[in-house]
């Protein structure tokens, strides 16, 4: 008795080694190999190695249900055969429901826990972030509830299922009433829950994407739980990022845009003074005093803010940071506090772009011409905040910067309307209407410089 017992388990266990257990760990290290490789730094980070990552729930998943479901037929014949009396169709569902439904689910959940054990791992490691795969919540949770109620309510089935024909017809009724009653609250309760978990997160998720529009508007709190607590902090970090928005956007009118962000990022690069090779450009209205003289101060002040709104709009368009103006005057540098590559060219470029506009444009409602002079220059230049504890302005100081005023000046004496040094002509990657005008010697200059420009039409 006890020898058939033993080779009956003995038997089992082959069964369960050669047909479950010896495939998932075959089809686990074939699935794992590229991870591992990347782990033990035998490897690089590849597409290979990042879609293993993200895929790694799902093939572990299907690999596990193939598998079951491969040992369950197996198993499913081998009764078929040695026990030809016990093989029934409830036999089959309650074979295929406890390998393949149970185990699968709790494959999934076991895994999907591991797989966000390693993405949090591989983050703190490797600074590695991977996109997520928009999974749904809502399917997750009906798979943990369906595995933990109606399978095992299934396998309870199979064991009293036999023992149905004996049972009195009355409590027969009443098992059956209850049973289903059981499984329609299930159902529902699964709906409800799923729907209460999912909803504060749906909430949020919109207002992200409003904000990703400039909306900063809170969210409702309807969550006493982790989700509420979620909410209320995503409140904190909407109110903070409208402050920033809203000093960015009122401090760039002041200092530009690019200036600010630098700021508010806590940027090193405005603190610290460092020497680089920048290009400056200089402008100034022609005849200014002249055209002014009789005109009203509300005059100027509407008529110089059109020039500006000009001037500034063009010069950032072509990568330039307005730094001061100076009465009429604009000053401007290219290649900072962001490196451009481009920079001389992208400072000619503007200044061709700044003359046309104001040939074509008619400013205090088309009372006024105006006409301006450029001058620009290229040199290894000193850029930082530069003033008193109380009050920092970031700005370029150097030869350099006077040099591109010197050029801006010398437009009037050889009727040009753009004048650039032949440090910007060295850097240039087209000429762009550029020719020598006079090799001069600058003020504070003590060699003689040749300087490029443009001769107004």
């Amino acid at each position: 008795m006890y020898s058939g017992q033993y080779s009956g388990i003995f038997y089992s266990f082959l069964r369960v080694s050669f047909f479950f257990i010896l495939p998932n760990i075959f089809f686990s290290v074939i699935l794992f190999r590229p991870l591992h490789s990347f782990l033990s730094n035998e490897s690089e980070y590849d597409l290979i190695v990042e879609k293993r990552i993200k895929d790694l729930t799902a093939l572990t998943v299907m690999m596990f249900f193939l598998t079951a479901l491969f040992y369950s037929l197996t198993n499913l014949l081998f009764m078929r055969f040695s026990y030809e009396t016990v093989f029934t169709l409830s036999t089959v569902v309650r074979v295929l429901n406890r390998n393949c439904v149970l185990g699968t689910i709790f494959t999934y959940f076991v895994i999907d826990s591991f797989s966000i054990y390693l993405k949090e791992k591989l983050y703190i490691s490797k600074g590695i972030i991977l996109s997520p795969q928009k999974n749904s919540i809502m399917l997750k949770l009906v798979l943990a509830f369906t595995g933990v109620s109606l399978s095992p309510l299934l396998e309870i089935y199979y064991l009293v299922s036999p023992y149905l024909d004996s049972i009195d017809g009355s409590i027969l009724m009443q098992i059956s009433v209850i049973s289903t009653m059981l499984v329609i609250m299930i159902i529902f309760s699964t709906i409800i829950i799923t729907s209460g978990i999912k909803r504060p997160m749906n909430i949020i998720l919109r207002s992200f994407k409003a904000a990703q529009n400039g909306d900063y508007s809170h969210i409702p709190v309807i969550s006493d739980d982790e989700s509420g607590v979620i909410a209320e902090n995503y409140n904190r970090m909407l109110s903070g990022l409208k402050e920033r928005e809203f000093i960015r956007d009122t401090f760039g009118k002041f200092v530009t845009k690019e200036v600010a962000s630098e700021i508010l990022k806590g940027s090193d690069i405005l603190q610290t003074g460092l020497k680089k090779k920048i290009t400056v450009m200089f402008t100034d209205i022609e005849n200014y005093t002249t055209i002014t003289e009789d005109m009203q101060p509300e005059q100027v002040v509407e008529m110089l803010n059109e020039y500006f709104t000009g001037m500034v709009s063009i010069i950032r368009k072509h990568k330039g940071v307005v730094n001061k103006f100076i009465g009429d005057a604009v000053m401007a540098f290219f290649n900072a506090p962001a490196d451009d590559d481009d920079h001389a060219d992208n400072a000619v470029k503007a200044a061709l772009e700044m003359n046309e506009y104001v040939k074509t444009h008619r400013f205090l409602n088309g009372t006024k011409e105006l006409r301006t002079r450029i001058g620009i220059n290229t040199d290894q230049i000193v850029v930082g905040s530069i003033g008193s504890k109380d009050r920092l302005e970031y700005t370029v100081i150097g030869d350099g910067v006077n040099v591109s005023s010197r050029l801006e000046g010398l437009n009037k004496q050889f009727g040009t309307c753009i004048m650039a040094g032949e440090n910007t002509f060295a850097e240039l990657k087209e000429i762009y209407g550029l020719e020598q005008i006079t090799e001069t010697k600058l003020k504070g200059k003590d060699k003689f410089t040749r300087v490029y420009g443009i001769k107004t039409s």
